[in-house]
């Protein structure tokens, strides 16, 4: 019997988001990777094609956190690794992945939807500073004379994804995707499976 896909969700917004959590919970709460993507996906589900992207994500920036470390630690100028916010580093480390490793992906997309974590998860500062991280690092990077003719939209995809520019000092990200603190959304998204995500004090 086949399952019902009709709520099954078809966004690579999502998709981020959620990869984002998983790899939360290997960093932080030392879940194996596979069990991470269970516990994602008991409580939310995919078409086949966004399900394959989140576990891309999941699986390669896992692979290549050497290389992305490398990378994301060349443009921090006076900070260091170890220093940085656990929720800002997995931000950074999706998006350098996304950059590196998936070439019909536009940059814009990625470092916008970077920032937007970093806000969600984080705060106002740390969207600024994920955001001049990448700003940084995508001139470096395979990407940095982007030509729009390369982008890979696939069908599936849900066709909202918000791409500021990643050097706009303004920093305008998708107001639909900011999430009031104390709110049940707040509260939901917080939450990746026993392992809570928390904002600085």
């Amino acid at each position: 019997m086949e399952s019902d896909q009709s709520h099954h969700s078809r966004s690579r917004r999502l998709a981020r988001e959620c990869a984002f959590q998983a790899l939360y919970m290997t960093h932080v709460g030392q879940a194996e990777a596979a069990e991470a993507l269970e516990t994602i996906l008991l409580r939310q589900k995919f078409v086949p094609e966004a399900e394959t992207f989140l576990r891309t994500l999941i699986g390669g920036t896992l692979q290549h956190q050497v290389a992305l470390d490398n990378q994301i630690s060349q443009n921090l100028r006076d900070w260091q690794l170890e220093r940085l916010a656990v929720t800002d580093l997995i931000a950074l480390r999706l998006a350098a992945f996304e950059i590196y490793n998936l070439p019909g992906m536009p940059p814009k997309v990625s470092v916008s939807q970077a920032v937007i974590l970093a806000k969600s998860y984080g705060s106002e500062e740390s969207g600024r500073f994920v955001n001049g991280v990448l700003g940084s690092l995508l001139k470096q990077s395979p990407k940095a004379n982007w030509d729009p003719s390369q982008e890979d939209r696939p069908e599936w995809d849900d066709p909202y994804e918000a791409s500021p520019a990643p050097d706009d000092e303004s920093d305008q990200t998708d107001e639909e995707q900011v999430i009031s603190e104390g709110s049940q959304e707040y509260e939901d998204v917080l939450r990746a499976g026993p392992w809570v995500i928390r904002r600085p004090e």
